[in-house]
């Protein structure tokens, strides 16, 4: 998920370009937004703890809580920002929902994750995708290169703190060779 985020910073003017037309380049900059926000909004299948005990009624509180935070951050940022304003809004209250969610579900299903160090990875590599998008913003041949370069240490970055101690190692003998 890291990585399609990632991506979206990096490659989502090439992407419009290649799928659309000319009339449509402008939307570039939503995508990225909208793919974290489409992310948060699905991420609630990896705690499934209100579903296993059926709070429905829970989980339909939350929901429609979302939506009203949705409504209210459109109603506020649209006037101001726009298509962003409205990005922007979408991508938030599927956050908001999310770690609502993953809160509320964890008292019922405790899932042992590391979720703030997952979280941190999450803004750090997105971060430096974010810079690197703004910094290689032509759509050239040897930008794209340099962003699918970016994109692959992103992976193996991820892949390099995501493992446990001992899949640390296989993965430096493998890749080290020590």
């Amino acid at each position: 998920a890291v990585t399609l985020v990632c991506g979206s910073f990096l490659f989502s003017k090439e992407l419009v370009m290649l799928m659309t037309t000319k009339d449509y380049y402008h939307a570039a900059y939503l995508i990225p937004q909208l793919i974290i926000g489409i992310l948060f909004a699905n991420m609630y299948v990896f705690v499934p703890g209100l579903a296993i005990v059926k709070k429905v009624k829970t989980i339909a509180l939350v929901s429609i809580m979302g939506a009203l935070v949705n409504t209210s951050l459109n109603l506020i940022l649209i006037p101001v920002l726009g298509l962003m304003g409205a990005s922007l809004a979408t991508m938030s209250s599927s956050v908001i929902v999310f770690t609502i969610h993953a809160y509320l579900s964890g008292k019922y299903y405790f899932i042992n994750f590391s979720f703030p160090k997952r979280l941190f990875l999450f803004f750090l590599c997105t971060s430096f995708s974010i810079v690197a998008g703004l910094y290689f913003d032509d759509v050239s041949f040897s930008n794209i290169g340099v962003k699918f370069c970016f994109t692959i240490l992103v992976v193996l970055y991820l892949l390099y703190c995501l493992l446990d101690e001992q899949d640390s190692r296989k993965f430096r003998k493998l890749w080290f060779g020590s």
